[in-house]
């Protein structure tokens, strides 16, 4: 499994008691409570699967997980630290919920109708009268409005992003 097939939902921060289990952070609740196969840890630069025994929300951003065979303290302090990833196979998400949950667009490549390819979403700027997504094209950064009308296509599997912009807005950052 490649990191380009999968989307990161957060990082393990801690252990919790003695029984292998940790506390996830995540901005991604929703997907948390909906994992059906294994989650995908990040450990020296490779991801391993990690099937989940059981899970509880603590909060809205915070879950405590037990993985199988991981049944000791020791071995849970060795994830402390790791990403903790999805296969974007099994992850459908429609248009409306990425407007709700931008951020998960993070990672995913956007492109244009008349433009083309645009570059990488590095970034989700959250300003609650005009939210922006920040898209990398070479050096330079564009920022995009984020409305329904300009995002036409959200294929998650390819992670990609199609938008049908205004005419001239990407002149204005080139």
């Amino acid at each position: 499994m490649q990191k380009e097939d999968c989307l990161l939902i957060g990082t393990i921060v801690k252990v919790h008691g003695i029984h292998g289990e940790v506390v996830l952070d995540t901005n991604n609740p929703d997907i948390i409570e909906n994992i059906e196969e294994s989650a995908f840890l990040e450990i020296e630069g490779l991801l391993v699967p990690f099937f989940i025994d059981n899970w509880v929300a603590i909060s809205n951003e915070r879950f405590r997980i037990k993985f199988m065979w991981t049944d000791s303290e020791s071995v849970a302090k060795n994830m402390v630290g790791c990403s903790v990833y999805l296969p974007l196979k099994n992850i459908e998400l429609n248009e409306a919920e990425f407007a709700l949950k931008p951020h998960l667009l993070i990672g995913f490549m956007a492109s244009d109708v008349t433009e083309g390819e645009l570059g990488e979403i590095i970034d989700i700027i959250e300003n609650p009268t005009n939210p922006l997504i920040v898209i990398l094209k070479g050096n330079k950064e564009l920022l995009v409005p984020m409305h329904a009308d300009f995002i036409k296509e959200v294929q998650t599997a390819k992670k990609s992003v199609l938008f049908n912009l205004p005419k001239g807005l990407i002149n204005l950052y080139l």
